[in-house]
């Protein structure tokens, strides 16, 4: 695995005693996600790989390609990523090695602070999986503004 946080992003505030401006100056959002630290997801990125070890990296489309986990806060700036996993990996597992192994060096939130996490992720303390009974309309999100600006 490539832990991209160790040596080049660091988080701002990695405290997470404040909460971002585009939260506490949002009426849709406050108090809603005051306690909120950002986002974890995951994203699929082709590679070339010897022919030998493509077999694990073969997902859906036929190519190779890595998981890479990514979180960032509300200014959509990466806080940490971590890259190197197998298509086949599950996201749940993936998403819980790093949660769960200390010499990943994964920011985890303080006490009543969270993450809100892709639905692929199990829901477990500090993080925040969306209701999977709740039908979300993407176009009550169309031309909103993520920087406030």
């Amino acid at each position: 695995m490539d832990d991209l946080s160790r040596d080049i992003i660091r988080q701002k505030y990695p405290e997470f005693k404040e909460i971002p401006s585009q939260i506490a100056n949002g009426t849709k959002y406050m108090p809603y996600f005051k306690d909120c630290n950002g986002v974890i997801d995951d994203t699929l990125i082709d590679v070339i790989i010897h022919k030998e070890n493509q077999l694990c990296y073969k997902g859906r489309k036929e190519t190779p390609t890595i998981d890479v986990l990514q979180a960032y806060n509300f200014d959509l700036l990466f806080t940490y990523v971590l890259s190197g996993w197998e298509e086949l990996a599950h996201d749940s597992h993936i998403f819980l090695n790093t949660i769960g192994n200390p010499s990943i060096n994964f920011p985890k939130p303080p006490p009543g602070k969270y993450y809100l996490v892709d639905k692929g992720y199990l829901e477990r303390k500090s993080y925040l999986t969306r209701y999977h009974k709740i039908r979300y309309h993407p176009s009550e999100f169309c031309g909103a503004n993520p920087r406030g600006q």
